[in-house]
């Protein structure tokens, strides 16, 4: 990809952000681009490729957004599959207009049914860092058309249980979730909660579910497990074992539950 894009563009300069989204996980990349793209300086351009359903009849688009006012506004750039691996990025910004990749002259030759990467998003990414308008990609689309965030948590009626979801699990063992720092504050306010994991595992290790939110891995004692907005997930609710190992320990898995449920005090 990258040999690709300087095929084009020469002079662009590539940053990795990172390989290790585990194959076909368009939530993970999702998750990660998402908390990682706004600290990238204003002006770059992301071509992320999470792709499963390569060479189907799901669209390939260039997203513009940005963030911020006057002095503090910052622009960025999203080159991908239009299947959710954009999402959460965008979630957090500013939609100001959605191209679909359709102009075939700007891909590479020949073009590949399954290396989208490569083969359009690469050179469609050179041709932007050259300056190439955006109307000469494809038709614009509208922000309706774009797919919906995969990173999402359920509330019941009652508003009395949050289910989120292990999203991500980094090289630590540590259990990313969906739950967001702002939605749990705002389901639980000042009400006594527990959070547990199917099947009980939580239980399991500490005697009991978790029941407040720490600050820190430290806040609980060496090897037993606790929950953090913090870390490299600071928005998302990640559950950690201090100084260990939180998916070994507890065996869980992507796409397990996590329930945070409202107690009776």
């Amino acid at each position: 990809m990258e040999f690709a894009a300087r095929s084009v563009c020469s002079k662009a300069t590539i940053v990795h952000m990172t390989h290790q989204v585990p194959p076909f996980d368009i939530e993970g990349g999702a998750l990660l681009l998402g908390v990682h793209a706004l600290v990238a300086p204003s002006g770059t351009i992301f071509v992320a490729v999470v792709d499963p359903d390569v060479g189907t009849g799901r669209k390939a688009v260039i997203v513009q957004a940005e963030t911020g006012k006057g002095p503090l506004r910052r622009q960025y750039t999203f080159v991908g599959p239009n299947n959710g691996v954009l999402s959460e990025a965008l979630r957090r910004l500013r939609i100001t207009a959605v191209r679909e990749i359709k102009n075939r002259d700007l891909w590479r030759k020949p073009t590949s049914a399954t290396f989208h990467g490569r083969d359009i998003f690469a050179p469609v990414a050179g041709n932007l860092v050259e300056g190439l308008s955006l109307h000469h990609f494809g038709p614009a689309l509208k922000v309706q058309d774009l797919a919906p965030n995969v990173l999402s948590t359920e509330v019941n009626e009652a508003k009395t249980r949050m289910v989120g979801k292990v999203a991500y699990v980094d090289a630590f063992g540590n259990l990313v979730t969906t739950v967001r720092k702002a939605e749990f504050q705002n389901f639980v306010g000042k009400r006594p909660f527990t959070i547990s994991m199917a099947p009980d595992r939580l239980v399991l290790l500490n005697g009991g579910d978790l029941t407040k939110i720490v600050r820190t891995f430290d806040d609980v004692p060496e090897g037993e497990v606790g929950a953090l907005f913090g870390g490299d997930f600071p928005p998302f609710m990640t559950v950690a074992v201090n100084m260990g190992n939180a998916q070994k320990m507890t065996g869980a898995k992507k796409g397990d539950e996590v329930v945070v449920k409202i107690v009776k005090a």
